[in-house]
């Protein structure tokens, strides 16, 4: 009896930890992207060439990367 009571305490304390470790990991995975601040009222732009004329189409030059 006393083997089947510690098998039970064992298996509890392993389910316990599988699921305390997955809610933290799912926590993790949807937690929002951090993100840059944004620019300070006032603060002239650094790079004034990139910027599209009002009704100018199209991309800006450079390199862009994803961010994930």
């Amino acid at each position: 009896m006393r083997h089947f009571l510690a098998g039970a305490t064992l298996l509890l304390f392993a389910l316990v930890v599988t699921f305390g470790i997955a809610s933290v990991l799912q926590g993790y995975a949807t937690a929002p992207a951090r993100t840059a601040p944004g620019p300070v009222a006032g603060t002239p732009d650094k790079s004034p060439t990139n910027k599209l004329s009002p009704g100018e189409q199209g991309r800006s030059h450079g390199f862009h990367r994803a961010s994930f």
